[in-house]
């Protein structure tokens, strides 16, 4: 009797899984997509603890929250104010945002003198 339930549940397994080819020229497949945005304001700011829901450390630009995926630890200070260029991911942040977000990769920042 168990070896009438192990063969289909065996088969719909072998039958789901597939392999899709990755076509690296495809934009799907490439990390950053879209221009640079360069040069602007922000504030680093801490936004509660990723494996609790929160955003993690963030750069707010006017009042959104960009979620960098490469923020050095010599830049994770709560207010500091940093101009930065990066350019959006197409790399999903894993939060429960009303809006889906996706990663910045920054490709240049600095601290303003305070």
């Amino acid at each position: 009797m168990k070896n009438l339930l192990v063969i289909p549940t065996f088969l719909v397994m072998l039958v789901g899984c597939s392999k899709e080819a990755v076509n690296p020229n495809n934009d799907e497949n490439k990390l950053t997509t879209g221009p640079v945005t360069k040069g602007v304001n922000a504030t680093v700011a801490f936004m509660g603890d990723p494996t609790l829901d929160g955003l993690g450390w963030v750069l707010m630009v006017d009042k959104t929250a960009e979620v960098p995926n490469n923020l050095t630890n010599n830049f994770k200070k709560e207010g500091m104010s940093v101009v930065v260029s990066f350019k959006r991911t197409n790399q999903p942040v894993p939060c429960r945002c009303a809006d889906k977000k996706m990663y910045v990769e920054i490709t240049s920042i600095a601290a303003l003198a305070e």
